[in-house]
């Protein structure tokens, strides 16, 4: 079973930004999509604007947005700062420096710029949203918990606010308020993977199936995408076999749906039954020759079984695909271990002298 805390990190990750429902919030300033040929089109008339007006607050800060929209292409940063030079008291212009930042990965800058970017006014919905969640990923819980009460003050009937407090909550380590705020949030959305899987998460580590499989019950959708999440969770906390049930459902919805048959030979490999490991490890193989993880756990499974020559023979097939598969080069050099010691132990016992005896002579030596 994968440690809650680990679990947790990884779901949290996957749903980071969902929580605001597009790229970083309900309010985020929408721009056309452009091509490419498009991009080079628009950027030379700005640029072109620029080289009568280069310091021209208002233009600079079109030119980022189109940047933005373009996602963010090299040279990009000069442009923003430029922008920031020519109107130093724009907050907004501080907030999608921050998005830049998001962007990059780099949480110390877009935290200064939001921070800034507050300070100068900018203080919508969408801002407290986003402040808080960069505030949880940079560790800061608590400060991210009063950003996002902020965020439910300005926007009390968006379900995203109670999910992001119940996130927080989590982090906190308060998990009676983090299920409290996360079924708020699921009254109002019921179609929200990110917040389903963590309240799944949460019920499941309680050992809570009552709460459990009433959030099941009133989940709306079943499609193979979410069944399959479902399954993983499952899979995740150790209960392989009704994580194997919903696998099996996806596959008659989609006979050839790969995650899910892959999923399938690894927890019937981990259930020990090493059979029906092999089995789903073929079919994985028929749909795809290059399914090196299937192989893996087709080889594994034959060394389970004592069947060293056909583990030996897969272990071979995978490194000729992939020579650099480190877990298959770990496992040849086990099993080769393996034969060589049975190898060792059958020449020992035929080294042993065998003596004649001769008959069995019975005892006649009674005391009747």
């Amino acid at each position: 079973m994968i440690p809650m805390s680990l679990r947790f990190s990884i779901l949290l990750i996957t749903v980071f930004f969902q929580c605001c429902g597009l790229k970083y919030g309900t309010d985020k300033i929408e721009h056309p999509t452009f091509n490419s040929a498009t991009n080079q089109t628009v950027l030379a008339a700005i640029d072109n604007e620029l080289s009568q007006r280069p310091n021209d607050g208002e233009l600079l800060k079109r030119k980022v947005r189109f940047l933005e929209s373009a996602e963010w292409p090299t040279g990009s940063l000069s442009t923003i700062k430029r922008a920031v030079n020519a109107l130093p008291e724009d907050g907004e212009l501080f907030y999608i420096k921050a998005r830049y930042h998001l962007e990059k990965d780099d949480l110390t800058p877009a935290i200064m710029a939001m921070r800034q970017a507050g300070r100068l006014g900018y203080l919508t919905a969408e801002y407290f949203s986003v402040y808080s969640q960069v505030l949880l990923m940079a560790g800061e819980a608590g400060e991210a918990l009063k950003q996002a009460n902020r965020f439910q003050q300005l926007d009390p009937n968006n379900y995203r606010s109670e999910f992001l407090r119940g996130k927080i909550f989590y982090q906190l380590g308060d998990t009676t308020a983090a299920i409290s705020a996360f079924n708020l949030a699921f009254d109002l959305q019921k179609k929200d993977d990110g917040l389903n899987l963590l309240l799944l998460d949460i019920l499941l580590t309680r050992k809570d199936s009552a709460g459990f499989n009433k959030v099941i019950k009133n989940i709306e959708y079943d499609d193979e995408g979410w069944l399959l999440k479902l399954a993983m969770l499952k899979y995740s906390h150790g209960l392989l076999r009704d994580a194997n049930t919903d696998f099996k459902k996806i596959l008659r919805q989609n006979s050839e749906f790969m995650p899910a048959i892959l999923y399938l030979g690894r927890s019937y490999f981990e259930m020990k039954v090493y059979d029906s490991a092999i089995f789903y490890s073929r079919i994985a193989l028929q749909l795809d020759s290059l399914a090196l993880a299937a192989r893996l756990i087709q080889a594994m499974a034959y060394d389970k079984q004592y069947l060293f020559s056909e583990a030996i023979e897969e272990y071979r097939a995978l490194l000729t695909i992939d020579s650099t598969y480190q877990n298959a080069t770990e496992e040849l050099n086990a099993v080769y271990r393996k034969v060589a010691y049975l190898r060792q132990l059958r020449e020992e016992k035929e080294a042993i002298p065998q003596f004649d005896l001769g008959p069995i002579r019975k005892n006649t030596n009674s005391n009747n």
